[in-house]
């Protein structure tokens, strides 16, 4: 998966430096390479997308995501900023819809991924959690107002573009 991650985030970042570049200097044989990359990048964004949605799931699909990026927060991080803040809409459509599919999975983990953990001071170097009230009162809410936040998208962008 970080082959098609690093073509996505890499072609996404010279489209980002073409739009912002001034107009006078670019060439007419970039402009055609650009085309070719604005297909290839929509094809993978595309690609991405279905691997997200397919069901059942793609088997370690959502860890492998988690460990490209360190944690689901990266992961979700990733897909807002490198797809969602696209200049052409249809990537931008496509993002939306893969951070959706995401969180319909990975909803729960990631408020799990926020938990406090320390590591004791003896060899065995077991992690030790620590449970605060409150932090739990917390994590529970954050994890309901998470999952509810998920099904929104969820229902909203059945309805749009598909």
């Amino acid at each position: 998966l970080s082959p098609l991650i690093n073509f996505i985030s890499s072609h996404l970042d010279m489209e980002w430096e073409s739009a912002n570049a001034d107009k006078q200097s670019e060439l007419i044989v970039r402009v055609g390479s650009r085309k070719e990359r604005y297909l290839a990048t929509r094809k993978v964004c595309m690609i991405l997308l279905y691997l997200l949605q397919c069901r059942p799931q793609t088997p370690g699909l959502y860890e492998s995501l988690e460990e490209c990026f360190k944690s689901a927060d990266g992961a979700a991080s990733w897909m807002l900023c490198c797809m969602v803040n696209s200049f052409d809409d249809l990537i931008r459509s496509l993002g939306i819809r893969c951070l959706t599919a995401f969180l319909d999975v990975a909803a729960p983990s990631l408020s799990a991924s926020s938990n406090l953990i320390v590591t004791s001071s003896d060899t065995s170097e077991e992690p030790l959690q620590i449970i605060d009230k409150q932090k739990t009162t917390d994590l529970a809410q954050s994890q309901t107002t998470v999952g509810k936040g998920a099904a929104t998208i969820t229902k909203t962008m059945k309805y749009v573009g598909t």
